[in-house]
């Protein structure tokens, strides 16, 4: 069975780089553009090793996310990318669990 790693980003090229990059390693990539979309996937899947979070996005923030997770003590790793460059907000991410 494959590992599953879900990405969150609103932005799908994101999506088409991991896939690429994933594939040949036996990954199966799941997409959600939202964190809404997320919560909903999580719910229903229990089996996620990796979730990468982008950072800023539409609605919701990468933080409801993460707040989702520590609430419902799900163990999952979390790796938030983002373009901008903003110790405070990566200093908070680090606090809800993010690994990088």
């Amino acid at each position: 069975m494959k590992k599953k790693i879900l990405l969150v980003d609103d932005e799908e090229w994101t999506k088409d780089v991991l896939e690429i990059g994933l594939n040949p390693l036996q990954y199966e990539l799941l997409y959600c553009r939202s964190v809404d979309s997320a919560i909903k996937r999580l719910k229903k899947t229990s089996d996620i090793q990796l979730i990468v979070l982008d950072l800023v996005m539409p609605g919701k923030a990468c933080f409801d996310l993460l707040d989702y997770l520590e609430a419902s003590k799900m163990k999952v790793q979390v790796v938030v990318v983002s373009a901008m460059d903003h110790a405070d907000t990566a200093t908070r991410a680090f606090k809800k669990g993010a690994i990088d």
